[in-house]
């Protein structure tokens, strides 16, 4: 079987706003399309305690909190503005920027290309805020100012575990509508795939 050697490639950014239920199910609405993607940076919270006995590293633990997504694009569309960073539109139609300090939970998704399988990422209740801006004159050539976004990922508890991301693989039973909607595993998903599918585990 063919293994993936590189990953190149970022297209196809969504974002998908994160609601409920009444009996407290999670849900997200539509995936709604943010154009022009650049760059995707992941890092992520790790805290690792580690225990010694007899004289050597004897147990060592692994606690990730959290995930953090610096997603570069070309600008910003209105709809994510006012949807997703607390902007609002005025009368007349222009946007104004605010203090909100809470702004909606989402989803973002995001395809990769490798020398194989193509993937498509989703990363589950995320928030976003805009970082500094730069402006420059123009000059003989066009250098274009891009916008990024920090978006932090905390994920959704499922069952055992804290699920932050989901990876669909070219070939995959969902892979083709993937980005159409947004669900999250449940825990009788979340554990076969730890157990028996491994590689492509959501965790």
């Amino acid at each position: 079987m063919a293994t993936e050697k590189v990953k190149f490639g970022l297209s196809n950014i969504y974002f998908a706003e994160r609601t409920g239920t009444d009996e407290g199910e999670v849900t997200y609405k539509a995936p709604v399309k943010c154009p022009g993607a650049v760059n995707a940076s992941i890092s992520r919270n790790t805290d690792q305690n580690i225990f010694y006995a007899d004289n050597k590293a004897y147990f060592v633990s692994n606690t990730k909190s959290s995930v953090e997504i610096e997603l570069e694009v070309a600008d910003i569309a209105k709809e994510l503005l006012t949807t997703f960073l607390g902007y609002i539109k005025s009368l007349n139609g222009s946007l104004l920027e605010t203090n909100a300090a809470v702004t909606p939970s989402f989803a973002v998704l995001f395809q990769i290309e490798t020398d194989n399988k193509a993937r498509k990422i989703c990363y589950y209740n995320c928030t976003a805020a805009e970082s500094d801006e730069e402006y420059g004159t123009k000059e003989d050539t066009i250098d274009p100012t891009t916008s990024t976004l920090k978006v932090t990922c905390t994920g959704e508890t499922v069952g055992d575990y804290s699920v932050f991301r989901e990876i669909a693989y070219s070939g995959d039973k969902n892979y083709d509508t993937f980005f159409n909607t947004v669900k999250v595993p449940t825990s009788e998903q979340a554990q076969e795939l730890s157990m028996d599918n491994p590689d492509k585990a959501v965790i």
